[in-house]
C-alpha cells in the first residue's frame, strides 16, 4: 500500500517544496469561522501551498488555471463535497460532482497532477458513486485523498485498509487526522500518545 503523509515527504523540502492549501479561493469567502470573513492571504505563502477547487463555483477558476504559463504542480479536486461545516460550505452528490469535474478531465494538464477529492467519510459509497460515473477519471487521478476523525487507532487504521481496498492502485495522502471527533475528548499526553501510536502504524503499511 502506498501512503503518503506529506507530497514533499519524497525529496527534502524546498522553498518551492508544496505545503498546505491554497488560499487562492478561500480569499474570495467566508471563512470556516462562522462566516467571520475573508481569509489572509499572501502572495509568498500562497504560492507554496496546493490549489484546491473547494466546491463547483471554482471550477471555471480552476481551469483558466490550468490554461496559464504557469499552471500548479497538483490540483485538489473538492473539499469535503459529502458534508456541509456548520451549514456554511456546499454538499455536492457524487453525480453532479462527478459531471462538473469532467470539465478538468477533458482538458490537458501534464504539469498538473490531480488529487481526488478529499470527502468526509471516505469509506462511504461517495468515492465509488462518482468513480462509477466520471468517465476517465481515475486514470488521470493518482492520489486518494483521506480525512479521519477518530480517537480509536484501530479504527484510523481501518479505515485507510477500506479506502486502499477500494483503490488499490492509488496512493492515499492523509490530509487530515485527528483524534478529535465532534470535539476532543482527550488531554495533551492522550493526544501524545494517540499520535505514537497511529502514526508509526500507518507508516508500517508501506
Amino acid at each position: 500500500m502506498s501512503t503518503l503523509l506529506s507530497l514533499s515527504q519524497s525529496a527534502p523540502f524546498t522553498p518551492q517544496s508544496p505545503f498546505g492549501f491554497s488560499l487562492d479561493t478561500l480569499d474570495k469567502k467566508s471563512t470556516y469561522n462562522s462566516g467571520s470573513g475573508p481569509a489572509a492571504l499572501t502572495e509568498e505563502l500562497n504560492a507554496h501551498q496546493i490549489h484546491m477547487v473547494m466546491d463547483p463555483s471554482d471550477i471555471n477558476a480552476a481551469a483558466e488555471l490550468l490554461k496559464s504559463p504557469n499552471p500548479p504542480a497538483f490540483l485538489a479536486l473538492f473539499n469535503e463535497p459529502d458534508f456541509s461545516f456548520q451549514g456554511i460550505t456546499p454538499k455536492t452528490d457524487p453525480i453532479p460532482a462527478a459531471e462538473a469535474l469532467q470539465t478538468f478531465f477533458n482538458m490537458p494538464h501534464p504539469k498538473t497532477t490531480y488529487i481526488a477529492p478529499g470527502v468526509a467519510f471516505a469509506t462511504t459509497d461517495w468515492l465509488r458513486t462518482f468513480r462509477n460515473h466520471c468517465k476517465n477519471c481515475f486514470d488521470q487521478i493518482p492520489i486518494m485523498s483521506q480525512h479521519i476523525y477518530s480517537p480509536h487507532p484501530e479504527f484510523v487504521l481501518d479505515e485507510i485498509k477500506k479506502l486502499h481496498a477500494d483503490f488499490p492502485d492509488k496512493k492515499i495522502w492523509i490530509t487530515e487526522l485527528s483524534p478529535a471527533e465532534a470535539k476532543c475528548t482527550l488531554d495533551q499526553k492522550g493526544v501524545i500518545d494517540w499520535m505514537n501510536k497511529v502514526v508509526p502504524e500507518i507508516q508500517a503499511l508501506g
